[in-house]
């Protein structure tokens, strides 16, 4: 593969490795309550965790478009976007790898799982495997330095989220789509269980998420929103389910309003002050939740 005129190595399995050993070579910053990285060492310790991490999965790796094949030059070009987990001005890389899938996902979950700990990774199950809906399972870790990872792999595909702890950088406001998608985990992570897209059958994931493009406001045709529509399963007790849901908003300052409520089924909305809408739905056959991000300027 060319670029800018000089030759970029592919990574498979023993070019990682590689990676791995080579990005180790650099001191790795390790946090404390009172110091933050600096964007070279944040940078430097997110490719070696990821590295680290594909060479145990194994397989060819490829960049989020599927297309590319992954590179450590290509990773190092990309650019710190701001922190989700910091509401001040501090930024994180984060990059998304995609490889093979897997004939026996459970032993694929079990050495990545391995590999974490004896890294004295914080590792816990996202999304066990569930055979109604697909054979996919995610597991995700909290590294000693600040950093996540989360892996996802099913017999069609697998994938590795990676994101760095967060460093000081320029004030930069937190991009609309990855707010909006704060509240859309924030509430199903409560709600909890195996919630899909909106057509019943593929698995909601972060990443999946984030390749949907804004559309036209339906209150103003020169701006844009995003929406997203997402169904979980059935609630033993409707009431319970969306006392608890109505709890937690009011504790983070929403507006909520109930819009049904009768024997079987129960539903509220919510008016976020960023502007977002959140549509919650329980009953005895399913769950749903229907998000409006709020209308922003189309750019161009």
């Amino acid at each position: 593969m060319e670029r800018n005129g000089r030759r970029i190595l592919v990574v498979t399995v023993s070019t990682v490795a590689a990676v791995a050993i080579l990005v180790t070579a650099v001191a790795v910053f390790r946090s404390t309550p009172d110091s933050r990285a600096t964007v070279a060492e944040s940078k430097q310790a997110y490719l070696t965790h990821l590295g680290e991490t594909m060479g145990v999965a194994g397989g060819s790796w490829l960049f989020e478009d599927g297309k590319t094949a992954f590179s450590h030059e290509i990773a190092e070009t990309y650019t710190p976007e701001p922190c989700l987990s910091s509401s001040s001005d501090e930024l994180q890389y984060q990059i998304n790898t995609v490889g093979p899938g897997r004939t026996d996902v459970g032993h694929s979950v079990d050495l990545v799982t391995a590999d974490w700990k004896q890294r004295g990774y914080s590792v816990r199950t996202v999304a066990p495997p569930n055979p109604s809906i697909s054979d996919n399972t995610e597991i995700a870790a909290d590294l000693p330095d600040g950093g996540t990872l989360v892996y996802s792999v099913s017999t069609r595909r697998s994938s590795i989220d990676s994101q760095s702890l967060c460093f000081a950088g320029d004030a930069r406001p937190a991009q609309p789509h990855e707010v909006f998608l704060d509240h859309v985990t924030d509430a199903i992570a409560v709600s909890g269980g195996q919630w899909t897209f909106g057509d019943k059958t593929t698995p909601f994931s972060v990443g999946e998420a984030r390749k949907d493009k804004p559309q036209e406001c339906l209150s103003d045709s020169s701006a844009e929103q995003y929406d997203l529509g997402l169904f979980g399963p059935a609630s033993d007790d409707p009431a319970k389910t969306v006392d608890e849901m109505t709890r937690h908003w009011q504790d983070l300052g929403y507006t909520v309003e109930s819009v049904a409520d009768t024997s079987d089924d129960m539903e509220i909305t919510a008016s976020v002050p960023d502007g977002s809408t959140l549509n919650f739905f329980a009953s005895t056959g399913v769950t749903s939740l229907i998000t409006q991000s709020p209308c922003v300027k189309a750019e161009g």
